[in-house]
């Protein structure tokens, strides 16, 4: 998924002022999840990021 995709994610999703993030995944793929905050702050929001490790929830 690059970037431009993510960026019309958030902005169909209807963004205004906070946005909450959970990414569900191991910190090695970690930048999708902070591709996904950055397209929040491009739309003036602010992101809240929770991330789930599978390896600790298992």
């Amino acid at each position: 998924m690059n970037f431009k995709t993510i960026s019309r994610l958030v902005k169909a999703s209807g963004v205004t002022e906070v946005m909450l993030v959970h990414f569900r995944g191991e910190d090695e793929d970690k930048w999708l999840a902070n591709s996904f905050m950055e397209a929040v702050a491009a739309q003036g929001a602010s992101g809240v990021l929770l991330q789930q490790v599978r390896a600790v929830t298992r």
